[in-house]
């Protein structure tokens, strides 16, 4: 039997941490930067909103986590109508794999598969993508990037209790923990008020360099070229999926980041390669050889919340953008392979799908 190419000189075996490194940069879960602690929202006489990290002293402020995300920004500089051919022939291993989405009496529009990282050949859109990003009339995300969704990903990340990280860890995982984040550019002072989840989600993506990623690209293009922008998800749900694990799993999961952490660059230069080729059964292959490690039935059960029940939301979303037409759709590259992918559940619609 070959040596798994992601093998370890332990005998512990490969386990969520490598599946959920995939699942973070290749399924849409936004990871904000680690500016970590209690954020207000407030406007001021304008109506302008601002954010800080704590109250102002002589206008009312709320604490952000609590209002219903923003699902629709849009610009006053409409973008110019691109007359989109009847089909688009994207280059041997365009970027994600751009698919177009056709149904009878409707205009037709295009679905791609993103990945979270900054690789600047990730960033650069295949002409195709280019053109079908121009030509259509919206942007739909699995989660509006605004500043709102942003910080209230943030602050889902924090005690608001006082609950300190190092007695929840213990000493010894809290100082491992720290050295990690420390190289992500998170004191100590911070990491302390983070939670389990918050910590590991942050580990399992490369280090941030710019910022920039492609859906982000993506948000910020359509909102200045006046585009309308949607959401198939909130914060609360993708938080949710996290949130709801148990206490001590959440704490195995981190140590498990920790012991593996050295294994992660080269499990992002494999997803980045694969991505870049077009190739979505590989990625979904290489989250498969990771799944066979493992008590499969466990991690199935976690892998139908975090990507399958997901996809069956999300599905049902954007039939409504669908039936307007001419929108472009932009969701993490696994969302777009295996059994239950969006493609999948989109063709049980009654849509028919096709490489772009």
């Amino acid at each position: 039997m070959s040596e798994h190419p992601f093998s370890t000189k332990t005998e512990k075996p490969l386990s969520w941490t490598l599946i959920l490194v995939l699942f973070f940069s290749a399924c849409g879960f936004v990871v904000p930067p680690a500016c970590i602690g209690q954020i207000y929202q407030w406007q001021d006489e304008t109506g302008a909103r601002h954010f800080s990290d704590g109250p102002t002293p002589d206008l009312p402020a709320s604490l952000l986590g609590t209002e219903q995300n923003a699902v629709e920004p849009t610009s006053r500089h409409p973008s110019p109508k691109i007359e989109i051919p009847a089909r688009l022939d994207a280059a041997p291993g365009a970027k994600g794999v751009l698919w177009r989405i056709e149904r009878s009496g409707l205009r037709p529009s295009f679905l791609m598969g993103t990945i979270h990282v900054e690789d600047e050949r990730v960033l650069q859109l295949s002409p195709a993508a280019e053109l079908a990003f121009s030509a259509t009339d919206a942007l739909v995300l699995e989660l509006v990037l605004d500043e709102v969704a942003v910080f209230k990903a943030a602050a889902a990340m924090i005690y608001m209790d006082g609950t300190d990280l190092k007695a929840v860890l213990g000493e010894d995982l809290f100082t491992k923990t720290a050295s990690a984040m420390k190289t992500y550019g998170v004191p100590e002072i911070a990491l302390r008020r983070m939670k389990p989840w918050a910590v590991m989600s942050t580990l399992m993506v490369p280090k941030p360099k710019t910022g920039n990623f492609l859906d982000l690209l993506l948000y910020r293009r359509a909102v200045q070229s006046g585009k309308s922008v949607f959401g198939l998800e909130t914060v609360e749900e993708q938080v949710g999926v996290l949130e709801s694990l148990p206490l001590k799993d959440q704490i195995e999961i981190l140590r498990e980041t920790l012991d593996q952490f050295e294994l992660f660059p080269r499990v992002f230069s494999t997803m980045i390669e694969m991505y870049l080729a077009g190739d979505l059964d590989g990625l979904a292959a290489l989250s498969e050889r990771f799944i066979q490690t493992q008590d499969r039935g466990l991690v199935n059960r976690f892998m139908e919340r975090l990507n399958d029940n997901r996809n069956l939301r999300m599905a049902e979303r954007l039939q409504t953008y669908l039936e307007q037409g001419n929108v472009f759709v932009a969701v993490g590259a696994l969302h777009l392979s295996g059994e239950n992918s969006l493609l999948r559940l989109l063709e049980a619609r009654g849509y028919t799908v096709i490489p772009g």
